[in-house]
């Protein structure tokens, strides 16, 4: 073990990047809400709430899992980037990191979460590894790779014979529901392949982070607003052209096989724009209001301690769904005071702890387990060495 190797310090930190985390969180937890633990049906819902359905279908679903993706992908490269001007082999902190992001992933999917993502991410960044010396144009493959190939998987899969175990309706049993969701979702047939398709996102956010967009942006307002508002104009536009584009092909199962393909390279292309450009927009955005010295601190302190945040979340909504009956009973307009509630509690609850430690309690579980070293967890317990190469 090298005790050279440390965490970043506060001060090193790229402050917009947690406040992009921060903000990032907080689209997750609307969404998890919305789509995680159940409706009511849609015939119960109220005017009011078909137009929140309708608004967040396009500005939250899958937008902030995207900038989640990406976040990762800039991260990691950041991280990288330290270790090499170090000159010190990333490998060993980045595997312990991974492991135990896949063991928290597995146990908070099995027990508390459907569609958690830290199992997904820790196998992504298991993938980039590999790929961490890549240069531009073979970055730029990858990412072809990753949108070509899962497609073409599942149809070899359906032309074979494969049949992936069928979804059925819950049994009121939780955990028995909660562990046939995990061997559904974790079926070695197909994690691995899907995973590709968050791979993709790492390897972008990877991508620019290497050729430091973000930096280059900042010295250019005009561009980074030109980017807020076409990343909005495209991805709104690709959203209305994704509905559409369901009708273009016909019935799917009726389909040959090469018109298939075409028909998901279709649907993906245009789902991708649509969550990439609204993602981005985000970014731009927030970093317009960033480069005005407005420095957000509820988001930004909410990014310092995403991973406790994020599950927090679950560790918060679980149990209240047992005590109140909340199960399959949300409404849009009840999920979005749920989320409210919490993103008050979690934003008030991350500025009262960071005033007395240096990391969120899962944070610091992470940190120090990666470097194989108890890290200060108090204000006081500073880390002395300059020496760093992670960002958290």
């Amino acid at each position: 073990m090298n005790h050279h190797l440390q965490p970043t310090l506060q001060s090193n930190r790229n402050y917009f990047l947690d406040v992009w985390r921060g903000f990032a969180i907080t689209g997750v937890l609307f969404a998890y809400i919305i789509w995680n633990l159940g409706n009511l049906p849609e015939e119960k819902w109220t005017v009011v709430d078909k137009g929140i359905a309708w608004f967040t279908g396009i500005t939250i679903d899958g937008k902030f899992y995207t900038a989640l993706c990406l976040l990762f992908g800039i991260g990691f490269y950041l991280q990288f980037d330290k270790s090499r001007q170090n000159q010190r082999s990333i490998i060993p902190f980045a595997l312990r990191r991974i492991f135990l992001l896949m063991l928290i992933g597995a146990i908070h999917a099995l027990f508390l979460r459907r569609g958690d993502v830290l199992m997904p991410y820790a196998l992504c960044s298991l993938y980039l590894l590999f790929t961490r010396n890549a240069g531009n144009k073979i970055l730029i493959a990858l990412i072809i790779f990753c949108f070509l190939f899962p497609s073409l998987y599942w149809q070899f899969l359906k032309w074979i014979g494969y049949k992936s175990p069928p979804w059925s309706k819950d049994t009121g049993v939780y955990m028995k529901d909660m562990l046939r969701t995990f061997t559904i979702r974790h079926n070695p047939v197909t994690f691995f392949v899907a995973s590709l398709n968050d791979c993709l996102l790492f390897l972008l956010g990877f991508y620019a982070a290497k050729n430091n967009w973000l930096q280059r942006l900042s010295s250019q307002p005009k561009r980074l607003f030109l980017v807020f508002v076409s990343g909005i104009l495209l991805g709104v536009g690709m959203y209305f052209l994704s509905e559409s584009s369901r009708n273009w092909f016909g019935p799917f199962p009726k389909m040959i096989f090469a018109k298939r393909i075409f028909a998901q390279y279709t649907w993906s292309t245009i789902y991708l724009l649509h969550s990439i450009s609204l993602a981005v927009s985000y970014m731009a955005g927030l970093y317009l209001l960033y480069l005005r010295n407005n420095k957000m601190k509820p988001f930004a302190n909410m990014g310092r301690m995403a991973l406790t945040n994020y599950l927090s979340q679950s560790l918060i909504m679980i149990p209240a769904c047992f005590i109140f009956g909340l199960f399959d009973h949300f409404t849009p307009l009840k999920t979005l005071a749920w989320s409210v509630g919490i993103w008050i509690a979690q934003a008030i609850f991350s500025t009262w702890w960071l005033k007395q430690y240096n990391f969120g309690p899962f944070e610091y579980l992470l940190r120090s387990f990666t470097y194989w070293k108890w890290q200060p967890m108090k204000k006081k317990e500073t880390i002395q060495t300059p020496e760093v190469i992670a960002q958290t």
